[in-house]
């Protein structure tokens, strides 16, 4: 009888192991704040900030993104105010493709600084985890650019962003 109930108990407790195991969530859900940004435009770098510099110049830049374990993910465009919602999703590769939410509204960003662009291609946005605390965002978006001097040229612009893990 002992060894049964010992059985019993040792069963439920594997059970229970798996259970929980099967539910942990992925790595990525939780809310990661911005920690530092670097854009590059046909492969040179334009901008190389850290989360200092966020205070003024910047505030195009998507600050906080929440990852959810449905799969979806919130952020908001801060100088707007709009949020921005997307679905993610883990590759075989490792990495985490995202809906590429940034385009739109570096399309308006550019088109605020006079800078006549139009995509030429549709832009790809991903993420991966460099460590627990640590999520680093590249997308890449491809651009016809109208130059006075230089006439049209096709531009690839390369945004990576740092992440730091707050919940």
């Amino acid at each position: 009888m002992k060894r049964t109930v010992s059985i019993i108990i040792s069963m439920m407790c594997v059970a229970t192991t798996v259970l929980f195991t099967s539910c942990k969530s992925d790595p990525i859900v939780g809310t990661w704040q911005l920690e530092s940004l670097r854009i590059c435009l046909d492969g040179n770098v334009v901008v190389e900030s850290s989360k200092s510099d966020f205070t003024s110049h910047e505030n195009f830049v998507l600050r906080q993104f929440e990852f959810n374990k449905d799969g979806a993910y919130y952020t908001f465009h801060p100088a707007t105010g709009e949020p921005l919602n997307g679905e993610w999703s883990l590759l075989d590769d490792g990495f985490y493709s995202m809906e590429a939410v940034l385009a739109d509204f570096t399309d308006a960003y550019l088109k605020s600084r006079g800078v006549e662009a139009t995509q030429n291609a549709p832009a790809t946005q991903k993420a991966r985890l460099i460590d627990y605390q640590t999520l680093e965002m590249q997308e890449t978006m491809y651009y016809d650019v109208s130059f006075e001097d230089e006439g049209e040229k096709k531009v690839k612009v390369e945004i990576i962003s740092r992440f730091e893990r707050l919940k």
